[in-house]
């Protein structure tokens, strides 16, 4: 196994605790895994597809860089809002924290898709 098919299966078991987190009723680590998953897989598909390590700091900065879809900006963008905007210190809901594992499950879904990597855990984003 290489180095980025360990950093996709990282992203995958952050996605996993992120909904052990949310289980326990502790959302805002629920979302803070979900956007570390959604940064590391989006880390994974530039430095497959560039050659390099980008030192970004924001997963929508991640996506944008890819010139991912759409809808993949958008669950970026989304999962960043989280992090930065509506600030971690504040209490989240238990529908939140879903939505941004949701979200992270569709970037990290993206990536393996578009380079060909199955997922290791079985890890699909939920549609609908």
């Amino acid at each position: 196994m290489d180095e980025l098919e360990r950093w996709l299966e990282k992203a995958e078991r952050d996605i996993l605790m992120a909904h052990r987190s949310a289980a326990l009723g502790a959302y805002e680590w629920a979302i803070r895994q979900a956007v570390y998953a959604a940064e590391i897989a989006l880390l994974t598909y530039l430095a497959l597809r560039r050659g390099e390590y980008l030192r970004l700091h924001e997963v929508f900065e991640f996506a944008e860089t890819a010139q991912s879809p759409e809808r993949v900006q958008e669950a970026s963008w989304r999962l960043a809002f989280f992090q930065e905007y509506e600030g971690l210190l504040r209490d989240y809901t238990p529908e939140e924290a879903a939505e941004a594992v949701r979200l992270a499950e569709e970037v990290l879904q993206w990536v393996r898709e578009s380079i060909s990597i199955p997922s290791s855990y079985g890890i699909r984003a939920k549609t609908g």
